[in-house]
């Protein structure tokens, strides 16, 4: 007998981390769909790599704005009745990693049937992939249809300089300033996404503070271990 699944209760909480005002929206795809996100638009579609900022943005549009958002490679293993029944009397539905379920028949038909709850009674759509979705593909494909009537957006990766923006915004929000030479450095020897960087960018906070140092090659490479 399979294990039954903990209560689920929504909303589920959001990365606090993940703000409007920190979203990089650095070349046209991302600007159109912040902006697309801001005016409502009925249905859209998101297609990006992952840590591209995709989650990110779905996350800080639900954070005080009465959007649902479910990350659904978390909640695949859950029954789709038990997620997705009465959806269609939120606001707008904010659904991220929705290629993680594309290929579930349970999931696929329950999707299927929000989708058009939703329309009938006038609810918003966005839709995030990681991947793009085939339309030939079965069992969704009435479903990829459906969303290609509305708008999309498909987001090239972070280049270089793209991500050296990034930290430097991070940094400057914790008081901190990058030298160029470090920001490189740190480019050429950490996973190339944004999360990551981040995340080594809090660990030489840390690590400056305590040891009253400046932010240098140096204090990197003993903080992180390069």
């Amino acid at each position: 007998m399979s294990e039954p699944h903990p209560q689920l209760v929504l909303p589920l909480p959001l990365d606090d981390q993940y703000r409007l005002d920190n979203f990089i929206a650095v070349d046209d795809a991302r600007r159109a769909a912040l902006a697309a996100l801001n005016r409502r638009e009925p249905v859209v579609l998101l297609v990006a790599a992952r840590h591209s900022g995709l989650s990110h943005l779905l996350q800080a549009v639900a954070a005080g704005s009465g959007c649902l958002y479910l990350p659904l490679a978390e909640l695949a293993s859950y029954p789709a009745a038990a997620v997705l029944d009465g959806l269609e009397q939120q606001r707008t539905l904010l659904l991220d990693d929705i290629d993680a379920v594309w290929q579930k028949p349970e999931w696929a038909e329950a999707l299927f049937s929000l989708y058009n709850r939703c329309r009938d009674s006038g609810v918003g759509w966005v839709a995030a992939s990681h991947t793009a979705l085939d339309e030939q593909s079965p069992p969704l494909a009435d479903l990829r249809s459906r969303l290609g009537s509305g708008l999309l957006f498909h987001w090239p990766a972070y280049s270089d300089d793209q991500l050296a923006e990034l930290l430097s915004q991070r940094a400057a929000r914790r008081g901190l300033t990058l030298s160029a030479e470090l920001t490189r450095y740190l480019l050429s020897r950490l996973a190339r996404d944004p999360v990551a960087l981040v995340d080594a960018l809090e660990q030489l906070d840390h690590h400056s503070l305590t040891t009253g140092r400046a932010l240098t090659i140096p204090l990197a490479k003993q903080a992180l271990a390069l």
